[in-house]
């Protein structure tokens, strides 16, 4: 049987009082009003409320009145609704059934959401009292009125107390807002938009009613008997979180200035991708925003992941920041955000809703097992920072797995009506490179594009308001036919911009500092003159005056070990006392720290003050920890401290060929590179460092390089009973970490030493182009001329990387093979994509059933190679192979593919 919303309370009590029909209110609001007074005066007083309750045809009808007055009024809506169920329950002596009951508290629960929505948007508010005066306001909206002839049958009533805004109930309300907000001058969008926002949120206060009426309604009461109070908890929760970890996120300031997020952003510019990974050149580019609130409500699109991804500095973490609180102020509920930092996950589950639900850290998902199957809330999953994720020691396996993961999480939520969720996701591009092939195929790929004329122009507007100069000013220093083309390039990046804007505002950037600058030199260059403007310029004043006066080079190497552990951790933070050992084996910082500690007189720490010279804050971890605000200056600051220690390594001693002793000089490495730690950036880094030292041997360095590596490959480290350096590594890892990272074992420290040798030894090579003689890290071919069996030592390390990770090698010595010798190699089944075998001599090498997938092949050698069942694909590259003619077991398909058929 079906219940009418309104029509019930006044045939009901007919009979009990006599009531005038044509008796109405001029002001549905008044009426509204009126009963609000009695019910809080007087009660349930049927004489008064009888009449007042006869005036409208429904609660709703409210919304016929001037909106703005209506919500002026801060009437306590969900009080007249309980109020009028216990009402009806002392006049007919009836408790409600659960219909009447739900038809009393949706309206007033709607009306409270309404008022709370338009508080919340004081755009929406003005608009509204603008609107009280003028005719539309004073007119009826038929919708409105004929809401109380609705019928209501109870299993719609019990779906509406569940799922309200997919109910029939939020259809016709909805419908009846929408007319109204249209007869106002509203555009159907916008009351569309507004009523699904006001309907979403209707839920929570009308469970609030409940729990107010529960005497009045006690089948209903019981029927929410289980799990009530966890439903409020949830709600307020997700109230929490929005609060203290989205709302605030645009308006921290941007590192030590004024200013925030919020004042210097402007919108970023995106070139979709195929699934390859390749430039759509058929698409135009298009704003970032634009595009992610587009993909966020195409219903076509709620199988795909929404996959943003761009080089350092470009803007992909304050774009997630201000995504983020767009979607809190204008999508909420209909989009609830959740914005995680993939830096901050210590271990990865193998499932991901189970990493979700650790990385909140939020009663509303840890408490409730369905918290991702609650109808009433879709969340938008904002992960920042993919490429955070190739730090080794995961639980998971790494970024691959992971990306998996989320392509078959995003999938069940399009096949899945409980969990209409969204992924956005963000990292840096070059991260990507060795697990291409391997990326789901669910991707809505898009490349943020360095800023155009059109965005650094607006860019300027701002940054001139601001400090209060002419934008023109910057502009015309930055686009200077004196400066290098590549640095004007690098102007267009928002994190390099900026750092050039301020330290042209304080006087640190003359043009003819930058005359000659090409490359990453560049980039390296910026990044010193802003390590030398904080030092000096900046931040003297958030030092404490005594170790400001200290000399800026100690200064320096404790940022640089800071970098150092930074990077090493994994985690993109680091303990303090982690930095204090390590700067006890420095003697010129231990000075320093100890002089700063005898003049501060206090028990104030010189290490943390220190620290603060250089945009770092207080890690994840506490005020025991600390992380750079931006990765960036991280990983400058560590290539500086390893390109430190590559010159000492390779100073003359006094009556021997090194001042560093071979034991010594072992250790170095595996101390430096027994991490993770040679990422590509890193790297570029490191090399243009090294590039700048004009006095440094560089013949020197790699030969005390290649030294090192051949004794590691003969496992002499490894397996030393006297000094084990991978174990000792690992010992200090430990006692470093401050995480729940998984133990990195020796195997791993020794297998990173082994490969972040290689990967400088061959960088260094390539260097300045020298040839160096008798050079075969993996064989001499001469001592193997007359032998009938291949050499093993390139398979070998390759099956040695994989207990660390099965694109290890492709990673961190892959791209810096080129013209490698490795003939007479026993390749059988090897893994050979992504590699970068430009040039290389393969001569005699047994490749039955190689995988040459990506492979850059350019120029190789193949004579008298075996290439049976060789697996290669479209980007494998054979431009200019050589010797495939005399190869054995060349297949047939290559032939034709490269027109060797006769």
């Amino acid at each position: 049987m079906a219940t009418r919303l309104w029509t019930f309370l006044t045939t009901d009590i007919r009979d009990l009082v006599s009531l005038d029909t044509a008796d109405r209110a001029a002001d549905a609001a008044d009426a509204v009003l009126g009963l609000a007074e009695v019910l809080a005066e007087e009660g349930p007083n049927v004489q008064k409320l009888a009449p007042l309750v006869n005036q409208l045809d429904s609660l709703l009808e409210a919304l016929n009145s001037p909106l703005g007055k209506l919500v002026g009024a801060t009437l306590p809506f969900v009080s007249i609704g309980t109020g009028l169920l216990k009402f009806y329950l002392e006049t007919t002596k009836k408790e409600p059934t659960l219909a009447q009951s739900v038809a009393l508290i949706s309206q007033a629960a709607y009306l409270e959401s309404f008022r709370e929505f338009v508080k919340q948007h004081p755009k929406v508010e003005q608009w509204l009292n603008a609107k009280d005066s003028t005719p539309q306001a004073q007119a009826i909206t038929p919708a409105v009125t004929a809401l109380g002839n609705f019928e209501l049958t109870d299993k719609e009533a019990r779906f509406a107390t569940l799922y309200f805004h997919q109910s029939a109930l939020a259809i016709a309300f909805n419908d009846a807002l929408k007319a109204r907000l249209v007869q106002l001058g509203a555009k159907p969008e916008q009351a569309n938009q507004m009523a699904e926002a006001i309907a979403k949120n209707t839920n929570r206060h009308m469970r609030t009613a409940i729990a107010d009426a529960a005497p009045s309604i006690q089948r209903m009461a019981e029927w929410y008997r289980t799990g009530g109070d966890q439903v409020f908890e949830k709600y307020l929760s997700i109230d929490s979180y929005l609060d203290e970890a989205i709302a605030p996120r645009p308006h921290e300031t941007v590192f030590a200035e004024a200013f925030t997020f919020n004042d210097i952003y402007v919108p970023l510019k995106t070139q979709v991708l195929t699934p390859a990974g390749e430039a759509n050149d058929s698409k135009e580019s298009f704003v970032l925003e634009a595009w992610a609130k587009q993909c966020l409500n195409d219903p076509t699109k709620a199988g795909q992941v929404m996959f943003v991804q761009g080089g350092p500095g470009r803007g992909k973490s304050v774009f997630c920041r201000l995504f983020a609180d767009w979607v809190r102020r204008h999508e909420h509920p209909r989009w609830t955000p959740i914005l995680i930092r993939l830096r901050d996950l210590a271990v990865l589950s193998n499932d991901f809703e189970e990493t979700l639900a650790k990385a909140i850290d939020r009663d509303f998902a840890k408490t409730d097992p369905g918290w991702l199957s609650d109808r009433n809330i879709n969340f938008l999953f904002i992960l920042d920072g993919f490429d955070e994720l190739l730090m080794e020691g995961r639980t998971s396996g790494g970024l691959d797995k992971f990306l998996v993961q989320v392509g078959r999480f995003q999938e069940q939520c399009a096949r899945n009506s409980e969990k209409n969720h969204r992924v956005l996701i963000t990292g840096r591009t070059l991260s990507l490179q060795p697990i291409e092939r391997s990326l789901p195929p669910n991707l809505d790929r898009v490349e943020i594009l360095p800023m155009d004329d059109d965005l650094q122009s607006q860019w300027f507007v701002k940054w001139g308001r601001l400090i209060g100069q002419d934008p023109n000013y910057l502009k015309g220093i930055l686009k200077d036919p004196r400066l290098p083309e590549q640095l004007q390039e690098l102007a267009r990046e928002p994190l390099l911009l900026y750092l050039l804007g301020a330290m042209h505002r304080d006087g640190a950037l003359r043009l003819e500092m930058f005359e000659g600058a090409e490359g990453a030199r560049a980039k390296v260059l910026i990044y010193e003159t802003a390590l030398d403007w904080v030092l000096t310029q900046q931040r003297p004043d958030w030092l404490n005056r005594d170790i400001a006066e200290l000399d800026t080079e100690s200064l320096r190497r404790i940022l640089m070990e800071a970098g150092l552990c930074v990077v090493q951790s994994g985690m993109e933070f680091a303990r303090i006392g982690a930095i204090e050992q390590r700067l006890q084996q420095d003697s010129a910082a231990k000075q320093f720290l100890e002089t700063a500690q005898k003049k501060l007189a206090t028990d104030e720490t010189p290490l943390r003050n220190a620290l603060a010279a250089f945009y770092m804050q207080s890690g994840r971890q506490g005020e025991g920890s600390i992380e750079f605000v931006h990765k960036s200056f991280g990983e400058f600051l560590c290539a500086e401290r390893i390109v430190i220690s590559l010159i000492d390594w390779c100073q003359p001693g006094r009556n021997r060929e090194y001042d560093i002793q071979d034991a010594e000089f072992c250790w170095g490495v595996y101390d430096l590179l027994g991490c993770h730690v040679l990422t590509p950036e890193i790297l570029e880094l490191v090399l243009q460092l090294l590039m700048q030292h004009k006095s440094l041997a560089t013949e020197k360095l790699f030969n005390r390089l290649y030294g090192f590596y051949q004794d590691w490959e003969n496992s002499l480290f490894i397996e030393s009973l006297t000094e084990n350096f991978p174990l000792r590594k690992q010992h200090q890892l430990e006692a470093f970490s401050g995480s729940p990272r998984e133990k990195l074992g020796i195997m791993n420290i020794d297998v990173f030493a082994g490969l972040n040798s290689l990967a400088l030894i061959l960088s260094i090579k390539n260097l300045k182009n020298v040839e160096y003689p008798r050079f075969y890290p993996f064989g001499d071919p001469e001592k193997l001329k007359n032998k009938d069996w291949t050499y093993l030592s390139f398979l070998r390390l390759i099956n040695y990387s994989l207990c660390t990770s099965p694109t290890a090698l492709i990673k961190i010595v892959g791209p810096h093979l080129k013209g490698i010798d490795i003939s007479r190699q026993h390749l059988e089944s090897a893994n050979l994509s992504f590699l970068n075998l430009e040039n290389a001599n393969l001569r005699d090498s047994n490749l039955f059933a190689a995988n040459l997938a990506n492979t850059n092949l350019r120029y190789a050698d193949f004579t008298g190679a075996k290439l049976e069942g060789i697996y290669w694909n479209k980007e494998t590259n054979w431009d200019g192979v050589i010797g495939l003619d005399s190869a054995i077991g060349v297949p047939e398909v290559l032939k034709h593919q490269l027109g060797l058929n006769p």
